[in-house]
């Protein structure tokens, strides 16, 4: 009989994600991310946020793939508005940044940054995303702030067990 088990050298660990925010954001419960913080806001408003997901592919992909899915979902937004776009390098792994605005029926105009960070470990590559949003309104304070936040992203491949 073989046991296998995750995480292993077969089945390596997720990456490990940490953020820096200033201290008017906290924890918020986000059921599909990994990690989601909020700034402290009065009852009724959009709060602006930091959202954390990762998405695991067999095989080794670069990050124009994920890339190039994160710039179509831009586009197919109602009245999308780009702010830039460049390829980098987080914790040194290969990473995307975009940004850009959309209209959202629920909260106005939207300012949302894009974060992509590829971790190929094994026979995987783990796609990082971090989404940060804010309503237009709040773009001259927000957007340093949360640019910041996203700036501060440290990936790390996750630690092997072996058995």
């Amino acid at each position: 009989m073989t046991t296998f088990q995750f995480p292993s050298t077969e089945f390596p660990a997720l990456p490990t994600i940490a953020l820096e925010s200033p201290d008017q954001w906290e924890p918020m419960d986000v059921g599909t991310a990994l990690l989601a913080i909020g700034r402290t806001v009065p009852a009724g408003l959009f709060r602006p946020n930091v959202c954390v997901t990762m998405e695991r592919f067999a095989g080794v992909l670069d990050i124009a793939g994920p890339a190039d899915a994160v710039i179509a979902k831009f586009a197919s937004l109602d009245e999308f508005a780009e702010v830039g776009r460049e390829l980098l390098t987080v914790s040194g792994f290969d990473a995307f940044r975009m940004e850009g605005g959309f209209h959202s029926t629920e909260a106005g105009t939207i300012f949302q940054a894009v974060y992509l960070v590829c971790v190929v470990q094994g026979g995987f590559t783990d796609v990082v995303q971090a989404v940060a949003s804010c309503t237009a309104s709040e773009t001259d304070t927000m957007v340093p702030e949360i640019r910041s936040i996203l700036t501060s992203i440290q990936v790390s491949r996750g630690e092997v067990i072996s058995h």
